[in-house]
């Protein structure tokens, strides 16, 4: 573990990831530099009670440490460490702090990386159609369909995303003018029935004609 930071960091969470022992953050700087803020254990309900997605905050006396294997979904050497002995003021929204943030991979990679359940990529793609599901047990889930640069891939949004308003506006969706551009984050990649398919985790946004780069790319295509 290295020294703790007395220097304030100004950061705006777009992410956020939940584990019986673990609670991590992704959060992004004027610069678009992105990095994970951990809450662990004793620290995490701290975390939790302190942070909260799409807002900014000025932090100090964090530590910084290695992220394992199994912690690391970026490609920084560190994470920030967050607890009750750190500094976590919340500021006001800046228009220097990027508000969203995301780590869009190809059709290709998605293939590469099939029931592979430690990385949870994000994917932007044009919105088709949605069909309401019922699991035998009666609970209610979603079946989004959409289409990238070349097939239709369907993504599975689980209860715990659909009912969550910050996660998932139907009403957004299907009310939108065509092209409706569809960003979906952290999303586990499977096959079905050996088909490409991706399903929601309990990180799992759900955005709605995102100002990122590839609606461009996309909606010249359609």
């Amino acid at each position: 573990m290295y020294p703790t930071v007395t220097l304030p960091n100004k950061l705006h969470t777009v992410d956020t990831t939940f584990s019986p022992f673990e609670t991590w953050f992704i959060a992004v700087d004027k610069y678009e530099g992105s990095i994970q803020i951990l809450g662990e254990k004793a620290d995490q309900e701290h975390a939790e009670t302190m942070l909260h997605i799409s807002k900014c905050y000025a932090i100090t006396d964090y530590t910084c440490s290695e992220p394992d294997q199994h912690q690391k979904v970026l490609q920084n050497t560190l994470h920030l460490n967050v607890g009750p002995a750190s500094s976590i003021e919340e500021i006001a929204d800046s228009e220097a702090l990027p508000t969203t943030w995301f780590r869009f991979v190809s059709r290709q990679h998605l293939n590469e990386i099939v029931n592979k359940n430690n990385e949870l990529p994000d994917f932007v793609s044009i919105f088709i159609k949605l069909r309401d599901c019922k699991k035998r047990d009666g609970e209610a889930y979603i079946n989004l369909f959409v289409r990238d640069e070349k097939d239709e891939i369907m993504v599975t949004l689980w209860k715990e995303c659909i009912d969550s308003p910050a996660k998932f506006d139907r009403r957004k969706i299907t009310t939108s003018v065509a092209p409706v551009i569809i960003a979906i984050t952290n999303v586990k990649v499977t096959t079905y029935p050996g088909v490409l398919k991706l399903n929601s985790t309990s990180a799992t946004h759900v955005y709605v004609n995102p100002p990122v780069k590839e609606k461009v790319n996309l909606t010249e295509r359609f």
